[in-house]
């Protein structure tokens, strides 16, 4: 059997990651497996050393920018390109199903109609947009055979009938080497906070840098570093250069170190005091979350989206409200003044995280694909047209 798995992104987050679990797990159930990437990127080499084919070509992927002006003018160029370089594989690669590992990726819909295949679009990724765009995505979404979601919040934001029957939950998971050295949080002079993740408005950056900026306050004696990983877009640039504004404007310059992409990241993670994900918005997931918990890091989140269904404040982590830098820093202050309160939880934490790994996200979408094939196209196209 062969699979076409079709990914909207190049870099090594998230749902980066677990396309290659995915891939792996294919593979060693004897699949033979295709991924189409939008670009040459750090994604590709762990792609190409699981045996995987990897094509790079735009997957026609629909990204805010396409839809504002002045590159909205060069969007439909772009498409009609995309979808004639797609029409061309799946004319060159017969498959036996097709799986979009992004919302955003629209040409593994295109080409599971030309081969008439089953499709399963894995959707990652919490939509805030108008109504009205929600619906006429949900409306491409009932021409898949099985819709997977990376947490029940994302499986809950549809409304549309036939595409919650579709709907099965496969939470994202992580994973984190055995063997990484940690540090016992909270044992020494000083405090180090950590966050993980892409800067953008959203992830909340800017709301847990004046969190720290109000621990000092309240707590002038502490030494406290805050190391926040991860960069932006490549089109996004000025996010990080409103970031770097905040820090300056609260002078925090000597405490805040924008580490960037590291590939070292779990490492920094495990010698963390504190991980906090602060994000302004619901998170679809929280793989970040879900790794720091497994390291043994006393965690705070913000109460929205995929971390709801990860921590249970007090007992295995600590969440607080959205965009509350005040409500944050208390958090941070309070497993800071109560050590043993804070390991009790990163305890805690590290065994929740096992209920969340990659094999276990890896088995339910094999478990998606087995349904998808068993209930074939029959009767979709016309259902969803």
């Amino acid at each position: 059997m062969r699979a076409l798995v079709v990914h909207g992104s190049a870099d090594l987050y998230g749902s980066d990651r677990a396309c290659v679990r995915i891939v792996e797990a294919a593979v060693d159930a004897g699949w033979q497996i295709d991924v189409i990437i939008p670009n040459d990127g750090p994604l590709l080499a762990p792609l190409e050393a699981t045996g995987a084919a990897v094509h790079v070509l735009d997957p026609l992927v629909v990204r805010r920018a396409d839809l504002r002006w002045p590159t909205v003018a060069a969007t439909p160029v772009r498409w009609a390109a995309a979808a004639v370089g797609l029409w061309q594989l799946a004319g060159r690669e017969r498959v036996d199903l097709v799986h979009t590992n992004t919302a955003g990726a629209l040409g593994g819909a295109l080409i599971a109609r030309r081969l008439r295949v089953p499709h399963i679009w894995h959707v990652h990724e919490l939509f805030w947009q108008p109504r009205p765009v929600v619906a006429g995505f949900e409306r491409m979404l009932r021409t898949a055979d099985l819709v997977l979601c990376c947490s029940q919040a994302v499986a809950d934001q549809f409304v549309d009938a036939r595409v919650r029957a579709r709907c099965r939950v496969a939470y994202t998971g992580a994973e984190v080497p055995p063997d990484l050295p940690e540090v016992q949080p909270l044992s020494g002079p000083g405090l180090e906070v950590v966050s993980v993740g892409r800067i953008n408005e959203w992830k909340g950056q800017e709301i847990l840098v004046a969190a720290v900026g109000k621990v000092i306050e309240l707590r002038p004696g502490i030494p406290v570093t805050l190391r926040l990983i991860g960069d932006v877009f490549r089109t996004e640039h000025h996010y990080r250069q409103q970031l770097e504004s905040t820090i300056a404007r609260l002078g925090l310059g000597e405490v805040v170190v924008l580490e960037g992409d590291r590939r070292d990241a779990l490492a920094l993670v495990a010698r963390a005091d504190i991980f906090v994900l602060p994000s302004r918005r619901p998170e679809p997931f929280g793989m970040a979350l879900v790794e720091a918990m497994a390291l043994g890091r006393p965690s705070i989140a913000t109460a929205a989206g995929g971390p709801l269904e990860i921590i249970t404040s007090g007992r295995d982590g600590v969440l607080v409200p959205p965009a509350d830098p005040g409500a944050m820093a208390a958090a941070i202050v309070d497993l800071w003044e109560r050590p043993d309160v804070a390991r009790r939880l990163a305890g805690a934490g590290r065994q929740r995280a096992g209920d969340f790994t990659l094999d276990a996200m890896a088995t339910q979408v094999m478990r998606g694909w087995q349904e998808a094939l068993d209930t074939g196209v029959a009767g979709r196209r016309g259902e969803s047209s």
